[in-house]
């Protein structure tokens, strides 16, 4: 039922939450002497602030006219407005609760609809995981030094990730060793624990090759100085390239955004030229970084997208882990951010104590940034919010006294 006409009341008293039933009961009562008629003959229902502490199925079997608890706060009156047919009122609860269950089940309907939607032009596959615009930025969990964990280490980190609604799980493995012996066993325990893709994270070429021969679903990273000795390998299987503008061989990391790009459009071309799946991967650098910085790797980012219609590789974690700040936000923003330029895969590890639980937050996030694209919304009531330590409403005695160091 649409509401079309909804008057407002003012309540003789200074703080609408100090309100109790007998007070609303007199309001009603003054009001329909005014009109010279009873209330339940004009109105459905009385909506009154969620903060009321007191039940208010008195005030209709005095007045006769149902009375209802409406949000805590005042911004949020139009939200439930919107959305009263689908909302059950209620004379003890505010409607909050309500309204964020609504709406979260609203964006799981949407973020289903667009899962089912089959692959687009520029869209790819990573085993059964679509990539794309179409769909939500998916969460690639690294788990770092992956051949220095015995089995149930790493049984136990893989069953955490998927937990923690982890999309793909990357194995990573160590700088400078080679255990490209150790893949078989390593893999066989993420694939006997999940069936989501699995990528393995090295430069290292023999890791890379055996890895491709193993039928990794994606392999983290191609560039220039690897490229040729990969590509027959590639060719012959379903493995998905990440390609970096790079040339680690030469030591060649370009530091400017144009150059940045043309180097990552030189590494795919060979690629691309076999009917290889490439996702790009422009490097996100952490921030104050001392060649190429965080901005000018962003900007990389945008002019890639611009020029190419190819999936891009975030990397969150070379920010988040070299911040001394929680996660939280930190995720939150540089999600906000790869979704701006048409970032495809959100990449993270939990390496240090601040960023634990960063899946979790890049999952939310994802889904935050997705929905407000697709509604052409603020990232805000949109079903899903980082908020973990701050109400965003917060009671009037909250000051930054209160906050003290730890």
């Amino acid at each position: 039922k649409k509401y079309k006409h909804i008057d407002i009341h003012t309540a003789n008293i200074s703080i609408a939450a100090f309100l109790t039933p007998r007070m609303i009961i007199k309001e009603i009562k003054s009001l329909e002497k005014k009109l010279n008629r009873p209330l339940s003959e004009i109105y459905d229902f009385v909506l009154i602030t969620g903060l009321v502490r007191h039940d208010l199925k008195i005030v209709e079997e005095e007045s006769g006219i149902k009375c209802y608890k409406s949000t805590r706060e005042s911004s949020d009156i139009s939200l439930l407005i919107d959305n009263l047919k689908n909302i059950k009122l209620s004379t003890k609860d505010y409607a909050d609760d309500q309204i964020a269950k609504y709406l979260r089940m609203e964006s799981e309907k949407l973020i289903k609809k667009y899962e089912e939607m089959p692959l687009s032009k520029g869209d790819i596959k990573v085993g059964s995981l679509k990539i794309g615009d179409n769909y939500p930025m998916r969460v690639l969990g690294e788990i770092v030094h992956t051949p220095w964990l015995k089995d149930k280490e790493l049984e136990k980190k893989i069953t955490y990730y998927v937990e923690s609604g982890v999309d793909m799980i990357d194995l990573g493995m160590v700088s400078n060793e080679d255990h490209s012996k150790d893949l078989r066993r390593i893999i066989n325990i993420a694939r006997d624990i999940t069936d989501k893709p699995i990528s393995i994270d090295t430069l290292n070429t023999k890791e890379l090759i055996e890895g491709i021969k193993l039928d990794i679903d994606m392999v983290l990273s191609v560039d220039g100085g690897n490229v040729k000795e990969l590509l027959p390998h590639l060719k012959d299987g379903e493995t998905v390239s990440v390609v970096l503008p790079t040339n680690y061989r030469l030591n060649n990391v370009p530091e400017g955004a144009l150059e940045r790009v043309k180097h990552l459009e030189n590494n795919i071309r060979k690629l691309i030229e076999n009917d290889i799946k490439v996702i790009g991967d422009l490097i996100l650098e952490p921030i104050n970084n001392s060649n190429c910085n965080f901005i000018e790797s962003v900007m990389a980012y945008r002019l890639f997208r611009e020029r190419n219609n190819i999936p891009m590789f975030f990397g969150v974690g070379n920010v988040s882990e070299l911040f001394d700040a929680d996660s939280n936000g930190v995720n939150a923003l540089l999600a906000a951010i790869g979704s701006e330029v048409g970032g495809n895969i959100l990449f993270t590890p939990e390496a240090s104590s601040k960023c634990k639980f960063s899946i979790r937050e890049l999952k939310n996030s994802s889904k935050m940034m997705f929905l407000a694209k697709k509604r052409k919304s603020l990232p805000k009531d949109v079903g899903y919010n980082l908020i973990n330590y701050k109400d965003k409403k917060f009671d009037e005695i909250t000051t930054y006294d209160n906050y003290r160091d730890v």
